[in-house]
């Protein structure tokens, strides 16, 4: 991949996940942005897919609530101090491959410190966080955009070589079922919309990909 892995907890990060893989596929391409239910295809072998995503990527995103320290297990422990749980197990292995670790905070949500963390997570504890709050979503994704393109050259490179917005207008023959044709494409995904002259509109292009809900815990 080579890109951006986003790693989340849980059904209220994963609303933050999926505002993050949408807007940083707009900029960067679908191609370079991991999300786990967008991203696994079925019948592929998640733990495999997971870990070798991590190990591919340039950068994660660990997107932080104010419930991401205290979700438990069955047993009472909380999930983070699980060694097998996937969001311990993913940051482990960026750390392991050398991959430049973001910690996302949602709100007002603070950063962890290296005493509520277990040992082999505690560097994250270090690594300079980020804000999105969930009321200016646009400003904060944006500001988040161009910090990843100035400490990734191979994510400016890719927002550079991704489709540009550009605004299209066809018109058919003339007559009273005239078609204009207005489309704005960016990046993966994007689409062109038909108005006609009796207010029918078609949307034409790929759709973004189907959210499948995770079969390994977050």
């Amino acid at each position: 991949m080579g890109g951006v892995f986003i790693n989340y907890r849980g059904d209220d990060s994963r609303a933050m996940g999926e505002l993050l893989d949408r807007d940083l596929a707009a900029t960067f391409g679908r191609e370079q942005v991991f999300l786990d239910c967008y991203s696994i295809r079925p019948g592929a072998d998640f733990a495999q897919e997971l870990m070798t995503q991590v190990r591919s990527c340039r950068v994660l995103l660990v997107v932080i609530d104010r419930d991401w320290l205290t979700i438990t297990t069955p047993a009472g422990g909380r999930r983070i101090d699980d060694p097998a749980d996937w969001i311990h197990r993913e940051i482990v292995e960026a750390f392991t491959a050398g991959v430049r670790v973001v910690p996302v905070l949602v709100d007002d949500t603070d950063p962890p410190t290296e005493k509520q963390l277990p040992a082999d997570l505690q560097a994250l504890a270090r690594c300079q966080a980020v804000t999105v709050r969930r009321r200016h979503t646009r400003l904060d994704v944006s500001a988040l955009i161009h910090q990843l393109c100035d400490v990734e050259p191979t994510l400016a490179l890719a927002a550079a070589s991704a489709p540009s917005t550009q605004d299209t207008t066809i018109t058919d023959a003339p007559g009273p079922r005239g078609v204009n044709v207005t489309g704005g494409v960016h990046g993966t995904g994007a689409g062109i919309t038909i108005g006609a002259a009796t207010g029918d509109h078609v949307t034409i292009g790929t759709p973004p990909p189907s959210a499948q809900q995770p079969h390994h815990p977050r």
